[in-house]
């Protein structure tokens, strides 16, 4: 019986050793102390609230790249506007004349633009422009609810993690010590062994709730253009 308890540890041990791997790959940082979860767990800090990442999606980068097409697109408007406003011009001549008097001449006019070609490339301007005004709020609009979303999940992660490790790991690993205590008095082992992997699943739990949490916080920082 004893050696079945040894293999299930190494089992156990091996286990956690895999999920450090994978928490690794996932969150692209190591676990600390993960195949020691209930001494020393993984400390998870409650992100910054809501608003705070609402308030930053003025840095996403592709936001920024859209509000720039943007800004050209209004300029293009102006640009358009000028080129159907008439150019005031003013001529100076001066006339020699062999038989006559020479005289000086001051010619006052405006430059007319070819208005049917330059209104259908001012609408077009501004159509442009109303277009491009839209996706950019239209963005805003995708930006604020995929941060809500992930926001949540980001929550959902930190909850979960703090039952996890608050409240269901030291009850199992006090179970587990009151599981020794009875085997050295000559109790079944079987209780030892089932609290055992009773652990094993809190501590696979646990780590994949922190790989949520993580891959929720670097979503979070992408999208208000952190990284």
């Amino acid at each position: 019986m004893l050696s079945n308890i040894n293999i299930k540890l190494e089992q156990y041990k091996n286990t956690l050793n895999s999920l450090n791997s994978r928490f690794f790959y996932l969150t692209n940082s190591h676990a600390q102390n993960i195949t020691n979860v209930d001494n020393n767990p993984t400390n998870i800090v409650k992100e910054l609230p809501l608003n705070h990442f609402i308030q930053q999606i003025q840095n996403n980068k592709k936001l920024k790249e859209i509000k720039a097409h943007n800004t050209l697109t209004s300029q293009n408007v102006i640009i358009k506007e000028l080129d159907l406003t008439p150019n005031p011009y003013i001529k100076l001549g001066y006339y020699n004349r062999s038989n006559f008097e020479n005289y000086q001449a001051i010619t006052i006019g405006f430059s007319l633009p070819i208005y049917g070609r330059e209104n259908l490339d001012l609408q077009n301007a501004k159509a442009l422009r109303l277009s491009s005004s839209s996706k950019v709020i239209d963005y805003i609009n995708r930006l604020k609810q995929d941060i809500k979303i992930e926001y949540g999940n980001l929550m959902h992660s930190y909850n979960i993690y703090n039952i996890l490790t608050k409240e269901n790991l030291p009850q199992i690993s006090h179970n587990i010590e009151l599981a020794k205590s009875s085997i050295e008095n000559g109790g079944s082992p079987f209780n030892y062994i089932n609290l055992l992997n009773k652990k094993l699943l809190i501590q696979e739990q646990i780590v994949t709730t922190i790989a949520s949490f993580k891959k929720s916080q670097i979503k979070l920082k992408s999208l208000i253009g952190e990284i």
